[in-house]
């Protein structure tokens, strides 16, 4: 059992769409794990439009583009990171079973890489689909203004 679970917040080992990666509903939890400043903001997963309209507001110049972006976290004008995840992959699935958006990041420790042993380690709950879990591409990141967009990574 991990310091997690007395938080009633588990850690969620799972390949994403893009990467290997941390899954919580609480925020400081994934920092702790991953040994970075708890004050760091991270981005959230949502598994629908619908449940992101909820959250944030998409500036009107941009809809399309976020609509058909994949595998893109965008940073709204109001500073919350989210990343739409398409109801095509099996990720999706993981999402709809939380009532709200969980809070995200890669499974290595803070500027290390990926290490299969250390992330099972520190995960209370594994998800495993036939993609198994490995270190990929990660997400582009878009900062979203008004009017224009500029690209982070």
């Amino acid at each position: 059992m991990n310091a997690t679970t007395a938080n009633n917040a588990l850690l969620i080992l799972a390949q994403s769409d893009t990467t290997a990666g941390f899954l919580c509903e609480n925020p400081a939890i994934l920092n702790a794990t991953k040994k970075r400043d708890e004050n760091k903001p991270s981005l959230r997963e949502a598994g629908s439009f619908q449940t992101l309209k909820s959250f944030v507001r998409i500036p009107k110049s941009h809809r399309i583009f976020v609509r058909r972006a994949k595998k893109t976290t965008f940073i709204y004008p109001n500073n919350c990171a989210f990343r739409v995840i398409s109801h095509t992959h099996s990720h999706h699935e993981l999402l709809e079973l939380f009532p709200t958006p969980l809070y995200s990041s890669s499974a290595n420790l803070h500027k290390q890489n990926f290490d299969k042993s250390k992330a099972l380690q520190c995960a209370d709950l594994l998800m495993l689909d036939s993609r198994d879990l490995s270190e990929r591409e990660s997400s582009r990141i878009f900062k979203l203004s008004k009017i224009k967009k500029y690209k982070i990574r």
